[in-house]
């Protein structure tokens, strides 16, 4: 994957309270860009249990924003299943019930403007 730089709004948050995320993804729809969304986690205090970074946004550069590099670890991808509600959710369950050997260091959910969402995990070599 070449490197692509996403702009947008950013929380500290985690998996047990999910603290402010309906709240940035409100004001991230507000904002009403026509272009795909990206769900960017990273600066992980350890692993899926301990605080993150989340920033939502699109590659439309905005200097009033904050933004993040993505681009040179391994990923897998995995699908979402669009016609569930909770699929996103769903999915993200079925990734930290695996044994995958992750870096922690930057996973993302990418939106295609045509309703596909693929979430990306960095993984070791």
């Amino acid at each position: 994957m070449k490197k692509q730089i996403v702009y947008g709004e950013k929380i500290r948050t985690n998996n047990q309270t999910f603290a402010g995320i309906a709240e940035l993804w409100q004001r991230v729809a507000k904002r009403g860009d026509k272009a795909p969304l990206y769900a960017v986690y990273h600066n992980y205090e350890s692993d899926e249990k301990g605080d993150y970074d989340l920033l939502i946004g699109t590659t439309i550069p905005d200097i009033l924003l904050s933004d993040i590099t993505l681009g040179k670890n391994n990923y897998l991808t995995f699908a979402v299943d669009t016609k569930k509600e909770q699929g996103v959710y769903e999915k993200w369950c079925e990734i930290w019930a695996t044994d995958l050997k992750r870096l922690y260091t930057t996973d993302y959910e990418y939106y295609d403007v045509n309703g596909e969402i693929t979430i990306f995990i960095a993984v070791k070599d």
